[in-house]
This record gives C-alpha cells, sequence and structure tokens, in this order.
C-alpha cells in the first residue's frame, strides 16, 4: 500500500513539467552546456526507467548535450554496484579513473569511488544525510549549495588535468 502511494506521487510529480523546471539544479545544466562546448563526453547514468529518464530530460532540454543515457534497464545489478558506472566509461571510451562523475546518492558515490571515478556529491535536502561521512568520499567534495558546483567542480578538474572527462549521474 505505501509503496503504491509513493509511486503514485512519485508519477505526478514527475509528470508535471513546472515542478521539474522549478527544481532543477541550473548550475549542474550550466556544466553539460560547458562540458558539450569542450566537447567531453558526457553521459546521464541513473536508477530511473528509461521512459522517465527520458521525459525529465527532455523536459529540461538537455538530451542533445548528452552522448548517451544509461538507466537501471541496462543493468544487471543498481548502484551502489559499478556496472553501469563501468559501462559508461566504457561506452565514452574512457579510463574509470578518467571520469569525473557528479552524484547525488550514496550508492552512486560507492559505485563510482568503487572503480576509481573522481567524484562531486550534489547534496539535496533527502540525500544530504547519507552523503554525510560516506567512506571514502572526500568532503571537500561534498555540494551543499547548487551555486557552487561550478566551482566545486573545477577543483578535481584541476588537479587530474585536461585529461578528466565528466560522466554526470541524475
Amino acid at each position: 500500500m505505501l509503496t503504491k502511494l509513493r509511486f503514485r506521487i512519485y508519477d505526478a510529480m514527475v509528470s508535471d513539467l513546472q515542478l521539474l523546471w522549478e527544481h532543477r539544479w541550473p548550475h549542474a545544466l550550466g556544466l553539460l552546456h560547458l562540458w558539450n562546448e569542450k566537447g567531453c563526453a558526457t553521459a546521464v547514468v541513473t536508477t530511473f526507467m528509461r521512459c522517465e529518464a527520458l521525459w525529465v530530460l527532455e523536459a529540461l532540454g538537455v538530451t542533445q548535450l548528452l552522448d548517451f543515457v544509461l538507466t537501471r534497464e541496462d543493468v544487471a545489478k543498481p548502484k551502489p554496484n559499478p556496472e553501469i558506472y563501468l559501462m559508461a566509461a566504457s561506452l565514452a571510451e574512457v579510463p574509470s579513473r578518467d571520469c569525473l562523475v557528479i552524484e547525488d546518492s550514496s550508492p552512486g558515490v560507492q559505485a563510482a569511488l568503487a572503480i576509481g571515478m573522481h567524484v562531486v556529491a550534489a547534496a539535496t535536502p533527502l540525500t544530504e544525510c547519507g552523503l554525510r561521512g560516506a567512506p571514502g568520499l572526500d568532503p571537500r567534495w561534498v555540494v551543499h549549495d547548487r551555486e557552487l558546483l561550478i566551482q566545486t567542480v573545477q577543483e578535481p578538474l584541476a588537479e587530474q588535468g585536461a585529461q578528466t572527462h565528466p560522466l554526470r549521474e541524475r
């Protein structure tokens, strides 16, 4: 009963274009535009179902900025298993150690870190607690203020040089 209610609420939220637009992260979208201009490989790697992910990406107007979208339907094991991130790196033809992941969940952080990817965690009110103290995640790379996302992402990129290729998760 509770699961059905949760899915009804979720479906209503995802289908509301105004709500999606109001809760977008303009700085994350700005990063996608920036990386696209620089020719970086970009992807969305998500636990959403493909139809839901594509709906949201279309609503936000970013599908043309992505090289590919991977969803839970593309892998046998969900996060925190790193399978989906390994697949993303393989499709992008980029070694895991050269990938930058922007994650909003603790299982996603664990998955990316497990295979040596660089991670910036974008905390939301729902995920902040789980991200705080996530094993292996440097607290410097946890963003609590949307306005600081681009600035925070630039630091690991500078540390790794131009070799790091962004892979973004929603």
